[in-house]
């Protein structure tokens, strides 16, 4: 039975209803006197119902926080999809992606316990802390940091040591290893170098909490037969997420890629005017 084409189907199916239940006119009498087919009475009866202004709205947006969320490996709260919901253009409050989140179930990674303080230097001579505590930078290769972590594979563990630029969080260097010795740490350093093309200061307390984010955000979500599998999967993880994609607050809600190239962007701007001028 194809559609019938009249002005209200939901008013006719009313009185059509409303017939039998106050009249007890049976639906086929009021279909045939109303000049429609029963069979497309029923057919409508059972269509389901509209959806109100509320849920209209939200069913766009709740499509995209679906697709954030899952491209973000199922880590994402709602701060860092709002961001990625104002980057295509939508205009959603922070507290509404959250509400939506709630709805579909969707609940982003809980953020790692904060430690009272960084490491600090113990009893034991050690070198100088050249950056006094201060593990901010103003510009891309004024401070580097770097650490060390472990992990866990079906071959046993599997040491990895990364370096990082303060300014915008990227990682520069990174290398894996089945110990953790001063060469492991030598080859990442040397890749940052090759990456940057020189050397900074280097302080080690404020890596600790990227390592954080990749136990949870990847390597305790994923398990790894052998170290080889360990070190592509990270490396991927480190390379093309968390340098490019993965939003950060400290690079001003950008991948620290993304955010090193919009500064750079805007000082050679910057340089020409003063050129120009």
């Amino acid at each position: 039975m194809g559609e019938v084409a009249v002005a209200d189907p939901a008013v006719l199916v009313g009185v059509v209803s409303d017939q039998k239940a106050v009249h007890h006119v049976p639906h086929r009498t009021s279909c045939r006197a109303l000049g429609v087919p029963e069979a497309w009475f029923y057919k409508w009866r059972r269509r389901p119902p509209e959806p109100t202004k509320r849920e209209a709205r939200r069913a766009a947006p709740a499509e995209r926080i679906r697709y954030f969320f899952d491209r973000s490996g199922r880590t994402y709260g709602s701060p860092r999809i709002t961001l990625d919901l104002w980057e295509e253009g939508w205009q959603v409050s922070q507290n509404t992606v959250a509400e939506i989140m709630a709805e579909l179930g969707l609940q982003g990674r809980e953020p790692p316990r904060r430690r009272r303080s960084p490491t600090r230097p113990g009893k034991r001579k050690a070198a100088p802390d050249l950056v006094r505590r201060e593990f901010d930078a103003i510009a891309p290769d004024v401070l580097w940091w770097g650490d060390m972590t472990e992990i866990d594979t079906g071959e046993g563990k599997l040491y990895l040591a990364s370096v990082h630029d303060a300014f915008s969080r990227r990682a520069l260097g990174y290398a894996m290893g089945e110990r953790h010795d001063a060469a492991l740490v030598s080859a990442a350093l040397q890749m940052a170098i090759a990456t940057r093309g020189g050397q900074s200061a280097l302080d080690n307390a404020a890596a600790e909490s990227f390592h954080s984010v990749l136990k949870v955000e990847y390597i305790h979500r994923h398990g790894f037969a052998t170290r080889t599998e360990a070190r592509l999967k990270i490396a991927t993880w480190i390379a093309d997420c968390y340098d490019m994609k993965r939003r950060h607050s400290a690079a001003g809600g950008k991948p620290p890629a993304e955010f090193e190239w919009i500064i750079q962007e805007a000082r050679a701007r910057t340089d020409r005017k003063g050129r120009a001028a």
